[in-house]
């Protein structure tokens, strides 16, 4: 009696082979799908690990190259699971794709900007044009690039806003790396007023050549401030030198500026002389003796 229940308990709950083929099925896929996702994990680790590497170098260029290249495995990785699942369905992958004929054709030309985007990408970091962390200026807009994607350029510009420039665009468009430069332009004109003696303004060019050549980090073969033209307004100086400094950014540049045009006013000051307005100034002189003479009379 009990072996009885117990037989037919068992045969309530036993798995029929349609049954177990559904389990299986199941199980491949899922294994399958779990196979994936510790690859793309496995492979983020291994990225993370290599761009920190390369950037504790400074070779931003292949941390940016690392960094895209993982996501491009990791689409790979998604469409060959899609094509495994649909090849263990049954699907003729195959003869699907070539059965696309002329939607193929229109799928392609359809998506050749996104290619054009992404071989753009690769273009952009092979060059070393532009790198993550990189201050530049794109296509007019000027701002920080926080990320190279494989379809687009993540730039966050200085009211704090993230533009997203396709890559193609960056590609062909004109791009200013800041970040990139060796030296910082000094550059800067002075006018001083019309009726400033020339004794006093050579005075001014001595004091201002003293200054320059007075800095430690201005580059003295390119130091130079010379009388370069007579406006309407007055004699124009022009200062002109390189500043270099390792490890100085764009901030502190301005700082040290700063302190130069500072000292280039105190120069002035100090020299009886005086800056002049941006607007020429018209100097009318009268004579007292002037008067006008009467009409004639016939």
């Amino acid at each position: 009696m009990t072996l009885a229940v117990i037989g037919r308990t068992a045969g309530e709950y036993a798995i029929t082979a349609l049954g177990r083929h559904y389990w299986k099925m199941a199980g491949l896929v899922l294994g399958w799908v779990s196979a994936a996702w510790i690859l793309v994990r496995i492979s983020d680790i291994f990225i993370n690990f290599l761009r920190d590497r390369y950037f504790q170098r400074s070779q931003v260029e292949l941390a940016t190259f690392v960094s895209l290249v993982g996501r491009i495995f990791k689409i790979c990785v998604g469409l060959v699971l899609i094509v495994a699942l649909l090849t263990r369905a049954g699907v003729n992958v195959s003869a699907l794709i070539a059965g696309l004929g002329i939607g193929g054709i229109a799928l392609a030309l359809a998506a050749q900007k996104t290619l054009a985007d992404l071989f753009g990408g690769l273009s952009i970091i092979m060059r070393g044009a532009v790198r993550v962390g990189d201050f530049c200026q794109i296509d007019g807009i000027m701002g920080t690039v926080e990320d190279i994607g494989i379809s687009a350029l993540s730039l966050r510009t200085l009211d704090r806003s993230i533009v997203s420039i396709p890559n193609a665009k960056v590609a062909e468009a004109s791009l200013k790396n800041l970040q990139l430069r060796d030296q910082f332009w000094v550059h800067q004109v002075f006018n001083l007023k019309f009726d400033t003696p020339h004794d006093v303004v050579r005075i001014v060019l001595d004091q201002i050549t003293e200054i320059l050549s007075g800095h430690t980090y201005i580059d003295k073969s390119s130091a130079r401030a010379r009388l370069i033209q007579l406006t309407a307004s007055g004699p124009q100086i022009e200062i002109f030198a390189y500043y270099r400094k390792p490890g100085v950014d764009w901030a502190a540049f301005l700082a040290q500026q700063e302190g130069l045009i500072l000292n280039v006013m105190g120069a002035i000051e100090a020299a009886g002389a005086s800056l002049a307005s941006p607007l020429a100034a018209l100097r009318v002189e009268t004579s007292n003796n002037v008067n006008p003479s009467p009409p004639s009379t016939v």
